[in-house]
């Protein structure tokens, strides 16, 4: 590994946050939507019992998994009580911006209509002010699921070192 890489999921988050706000509103989306599907995947491991190679083929079996996309990760740390309902509904919505600038070739940003108007639908943009742009909205509410879910795994990380 290398020493500059990051070593605890914070660390990552905070390289990785800083990586996009430099990029195009394409590759923030991609990169952020990509981060918090992993950190699902470290949540949803972390509450699992069965042993590693087990819970490894569920979340990572060569992105075929049961539990391999964005979507099936939501909805089951939802469905496992991991996630709050404006966690859920926002979580759907990034995995929505995602797929829309990952699909569509040309002229998206977020001001495309679509785009726009779930971004505007983001709860968590909402929390300590108002943004003001749209990729604002998008970031914040990215950064403070990022945060929430670390959290949520660090305690759970912390509840099996008890047991």
């Amino acid at each position: 590994m290398n020493e500059n890489q990051p070593k605890t999921e914070l660390e990552w988050m905070l390289k990785l946050t800083n990586e996009f706000q430099g990029e195009s509103d394409r590759a923030a989306v991609v990169l952020a939507a990509a981060y918090l599907s992993h950190l699902l995947g470290e949540l949803i491991a972390a509450t699992m019992t069965a042993e590693p190679e087990e819970v490894e083929e569920l979340l990572y079996q060569k992105g075929n998994g049961p539990l391999g996309t964005f979507s099936a990760r939501i909805d089951a740390a939802y469905c496992l009580g991991l996630l709050s309902k404006d966690e859920n509904r926002d979580l759907h919505l990034i995995r929505k911006i995602r797929n829309d600038f990952a699909h569509k070739l040309i002229d998206m940003s977020f001001e495309s209509q679509e785009i726009a108007s779930r971004c505007r639908e983001l709860k968590g943009a909402r929390i300590g002010g108002r943004p003001t742009s749209l990729r604002e909205s998008f970031s914040k509410a990215a950064v403070r699921l990022m945060v929430d879910i670390i959290l949520k795994i660090q305690e759970k990380q912390g509840q099996k070192d008890q047991n």
